[in-house]
């Protein structure tokens, strides 16, 4: 892809990592903060895992996230996704970042995919 100026962007797809890694792993979550036009990335490490009323497993990283921050991906240092930012903790959970595990989110895409015409 060519931007204005004459740069280009190499588009990589995403890879999800579908085997959550244990807690102390190092993770990163990147993305646009409100009324920020660059992004921003924070490093932080796996805290564990919360099992919700629905079955599907958060993701806890043990740093704190900015508003706007939802949606971002929760990646290892090869670039594989674990997750996607959900919010952030508060009260007794302030100073993390909770996020649902690539293996939900994974399981959305294909319905988010146009249907071909017949």
């Amino acid at each position: 892809m060519i931007l204005p100026g004459g740069a280009t962007l190499t588009v990589t797809p995403v890879e999800f990592e579908s085997t959550p890694p244990p807690d102390g792993s190092p993770v990163a979550f990147s993305g646009f903060p409100l009324n920020n036009g660059a992004p921003i990335s924070a490093v932080g490490f796996v805290a564990g895992y919360e099992n919700t009323d629905l079955g599907a497993f958060t993701v806890l990283v043990d740093r704190s996230n900015w508003p706007g921050a939802s949606g971002s991906p929760i990646y290892l240092q090869n670039g594989r996704v674990i997750g996607i930012v959900l919010g952030r903790g508060i009260g007794d959970a302030t100073g993390l970042t909770y996020g649902r595990v690539a293996r939900f989110v994974r399981e959305l895409l294909p319905a988010a995919q146009p249907q071909p015409t017949k």
